[in-house]
Formats: C-alpha cells, sequence, structure tokens
C-alpha cells in the first residue's frame, strides 16, 4: 500500500516498517506500508515518531494531536519547514542526503521538548546544513501548514461541512440533518460598505431578514455574514431549498461558502477553544487562570469549555497589532488558526485601540473557514490593574468576545438605544448605561457592552435564548 508524508509533500524522510524495512519518502512524499503495520520516520538519529499506515500521515499524525499548535507537531513543522533544500515548501520539502547523514549528531535531541529550538546539538545541525541555526517560525510553519492543507474546510470535526457556491448562484439545499448553517461572502466586494446578505429565504417559514436591519455588525475584514439559527424561533431548520439575495452583485474575485453542523443538538454542548499568546512580557503560567474563569462560566450554565494547549507566538511584530481585521498584519495572525476549533490570540495590546478588552472579527467569526475571520483577539494590557494581570476580567472578556464570534450581541449598546434581537434578554434603555446604572436589567449578562469596574460583581448570566443560539453554533459539539 502506498501513502504520503505531507506538510507539503515532504520527499527524503527515512521511514521505516516491518516489510518494508528502512527507506526514505519519494519526491511527493509517498510511502510503503502493509495494513495494519506501524511506520516510523526519522531525521538520522532523531526519530519524529510513529503511526498505523494510512494514506496520509502528518506531523500531526506522528504526535498523536489535532493541533498542529502542540509542542511536538509543531517542533516537527518548524524542522521540516526550515531544512526544505530550496527553502520554498510551498512546492514541496526536500530533506536532502546530507541532512540525512549529519542528523546523526542529533541522538539526543527530543522533538517533544518545549525548548527544542534552543537545542545545541540542533542548532549547531541547523547552522552546518543551512548556514543558520534558527527554525522558521512558529507562525511561519502554522501559516504554512495551514495553506498547504485545506484552508477553505473542517477536518477534525466530522459534523462541520464546508462548501463553496458560486458566486452567481442564489440558492442552497439542507439536508434533514442540518441543525445550523452559515452562509458566508468572502473577498474584494464584500463588507460593510460593499456587497452583503440582505435577506434568505426559508422553504416553509418565508423571508428571513438579517438580525439588526441597518446595522453591519454582521460583516468583517472583506467577509459578510448569514447565521441560522440567529434566534430560537428560527430553529429547527427546514429542510428543502433555500435561497437568498445580496444586496449588490458579487465579482469574480469574490467567494461564497456554506458551512453547515449536521446531528444532534446538545444540552451539555461543548466548544472547543485554541489559544495563542503573543506576547513579550507574559508566559502560559500567567494566564492559566483566565481560562479557568472561562471555563467556570460556561459550566455554570451546562457547557463544556475545552482548552487546548496554549501556543507561543514569539514574532515580535505581532504583539501589537490593530484591531481591524483588514489590517494585514492583524490577518497573517489570525490566518494561522485551526478551521474547526475557536481560536482566541491574546497579544500585549492594540495599536489604534488602548484599553479596549477585546474584540471579535464580525458576529459571527467565518466558523469553519481559515482567514482574517478565523478568531478574536483580547488585549493583555487592558486587563492591568496595578501592574497585575487581573485574570478574572480576562476570563470573561474571553467569553464575551467567544459570544460574539458565535453568534451572540451585546443586549444593550453603550447608550441604550440598541439591543439584541433575542426576546428573553432584559434591556437597559437609559442613556448612561454602565453596569451598576443597570443591574436591575442587564448589567450582569456576560453580553452587556462593558464590563463592571466592581470586580466582586459577577458578570456571567446568560439567558435561555443565549444559550440556544450557543448550542446551535456550527461550533458547538
Amino acid at each position: 500500500m502506498t501513502g504520503y508524508f505531507v506538510d507539503s509533500a515532504v520527499s527524503g524522510l527515512t521511514y521505516a516498517t516491518p516489510s518494508q524495512g528502512t527507506s526514505t519518502t519519494g519526491s511527493d512524499g509517498s510511502f510503503s506500508y502493509q495494513s495494519g503495520e506501524t511506520v516510523t520516520f526519522s531525521l538520522g538519529n532523531l526519530t519524529l515518531g510513529s503511526a498505523t499506515g494510512a494514506s496520509s500521515i502528518t506531523p500531526l499524525t506522528l504526535a498523536g494531536v489535532t493541533d498542529a499548535g502542540n509542542t511536538t507537531a509543531l517542533n516537527m513543522l518548524r524542522l521540516l519547514q526550515t531544512l526544505d533544500s530550496d527553502d520554498n515548501a510551498d512546492n514541496g520539502i526536500t530533506i536532502t542526503q546530507t541532512m540525512r547523514d549529519q542528523a546523526s549528531s542529533l541522538g539526543g535531541v527530543s522533538i517533544s521538548d518545549s525548548n527544542f529550538a534552543s537545542d545545541s546539538a540542533l542548532t549547531s545541525f541547523l547552522s552546518n546544513v543551512k548556514g543558520s541555526s534558527s527554525l522558521v517560525s512558529s507562525l511561519s510553519a502554522l501559516q504554512h501548514y495551514n495553506g498547504a492543507n485545506g484552508a477553505g474546510a473542517a477536518s477534525t470535526n466530522s459534523n462541520l461541512s464546508v462548501s463553496a457556491l458560486g458566486v452567481n448562484e442564489s440558492s442552497f439545499l439542507l439536508s434533514s440533518n442540518v441543525v445550523s448553517y452559515l452562509l458566508l461572502l468572502n473577498g474584494p466586494s464584500v463588507g460593510s460598505s460593499g456587497v452583503s446578505v440582505s435577506s434568505v429565504t426559508s422553504p416553509s417559514s418565508g423571508t428571513l431578514t438579517t438580525v439588526k436591519s441597518g446595522a453591519t455588525y454582521h460583516c468583517g475584514a472583506s467577509f459578510c455574514t448569514m447565521l441560522q439559527p440567529q434566534v430560537p424561533t428560527q430553529a429547527p431548520l427546514s429542510t428543502g431549498l433555500w435561497s437568498y439575495n445580496l444586496s449588490n452583485s458579487l465579482s469574480s474575485s469574490d467567494a461564497v461558502y456554506l458551512t453547515t453542523r449536521s446531528g444532534s443538538v446538545n444540552s451539555n454542548a461543548t466548544f472547543i477553544l485554541k489559544p495563542y499568546l503573543v506576547s513579550g512580557t507574559y508566559t502560559e503560567s500567567d494566564i492559566t487562570a483566565a481560562f479557568t474563569r472561562a471555563k467556570a462560566i460556561m459550566s455554570n450554565h451546562g457547557l463544556t469549555l475545552n482548552v487546548l494547549d496554549v501556543t507561543s507566538i514569539p514574532d515580535s511584530q505581532y504583539r501589537s497589532v490593530s484591531t481591524s481585521y483588514s489590517d494585514a498584519t492583524t490577518s497573517s495572525l489570525i490566518s494561522i488558526g485551526s478551521k474547526d476549533v475557536i481560536n482566541v490570540f491574546l497579544v500585549d495590546d492594540f495599536t489604534n485601540a488602548s484599553g479596549v478588552l477585546g474584540i471579535a472579527p464580525g458576529i459571527p467569526g467565518t466558523l469553519g473557514l481559515s482567514g482574517a475571520g478565523n478568531g478574536y483577539m483580547v488585549s493583555l494590557s487592558a486587563h492591568l490593574i496595578g501592574g497585575s494581570l487581573e485574570t478574572t476580567v480576562m476570563g470573561e472578556t474571553i467569553v464575551h468576545e467567544m459570544g460574539h464570534f458565535l453568534g451572540l450581541y451585546h443586549t444593550s449598546e453603550s447608550g441604550g438605544a440598541s439591543f439584541d434581537p433575542l426576546d428573553d434578554t432584559p434591556e437597559c434603555a437609559k442613556f448612561i448605561n454602565i453596569v451598576s446604572n443597570c443591574l436591575s436589567k442587564d448589567g450582569l449578562n456576560l453580553m452587556f457592552w462593558t464590563a463592571p469596574t466592581d470586580l466582586a460583581l459577577d458578570p456571567g448570566n446568560l439567558t435561555s435564548d443565549q444559550l440556544t443560539v450557543l448550542r446551535y453554533s456550527p461550533m458547538a459539539q
């Protein structure tokens, strides 16, 4: 049988199986194996890992994870991309005989070591074969891996499906097991001042206009969305042919995607959160308590927040970024996120909005699709009180912005003149509608527009309708 080792195709990598002995992967990353046997991959005396033979094996397969930001998987990605003989991993990765021979010096190096990149044996090896002792950056490695392995399709969540629609199409078909969908427009013609979804028509319920008519909350950086259900009365979705109208015509440079979630809706839904720490000041231990608080908020409502390992992005240019998701640096950072989890980026600061706690790309984000809308940001410096991180408030911000990313609006906006579309969320119609003036209304709701200044207050409330929107989200499991 033939399998392929891919970041992009990796050739010249040593592999061994009981039936085939030891060989190297072909120019297309191919390797041979018999059904059911274990394949072990290595580089000189550095063992990368083993896996049961399959049609496709990746560094994530060898690490036994689905998260490219996992330490072992990321070390592998960085190493292989660094070694590529022509320094262009986009056209495949080639490991030369010289590299394999020189790698005999790596017997004492562990691919799972958190200090892998600075191991003296590794840096000496890299200097000898590449002329530089440094690995490619974590961010570059993740960007390449996500781009080479299907930026537009979900992979590990079997209930999540993404399909492309033509720019001239105006309908899509939903099967009986679909519980939610996201219609997404993406491209240069799209946005709050460009083309957006004006309405959709259900096979049985007629035309459904976009929530918060006249507003642009559902549009982000070069994308606009239509999520159903946005309110509980839109569930369950009708089976059959749905149609949609756009505010204007799309161009050939634009794209339309349909993300659907199938299966059942669980009252104790699980959400997978992938954190990225982009800081020159703080470490993972500094933010652990924030995720403990975030998980507790969800647990209090019967929901589970599964927080994956934190991946640190040391690249200094991403530590302080614009809140605009159309900004090139911000977009580059957010685009590394995996397609089928919720990605949160904790950055040192926002360059244009110091003091803002966090910001989502839109309501909702791009849910199941890579790109500039595939995650949200939280500012670390905005959570400083007396020089220390206030992790309780940070945990609340993490879940608040995740709520936006999944489709929840502010219950009441600043100024008390605009509210969310849900029937059971209280409204604080006061001109000065800070938390202390709205305690009898929605001041302590998780999705109130601002955080309380009194740290003794617990702004973790969610209503039945808000929980329904979350449970039906395409990202819920």
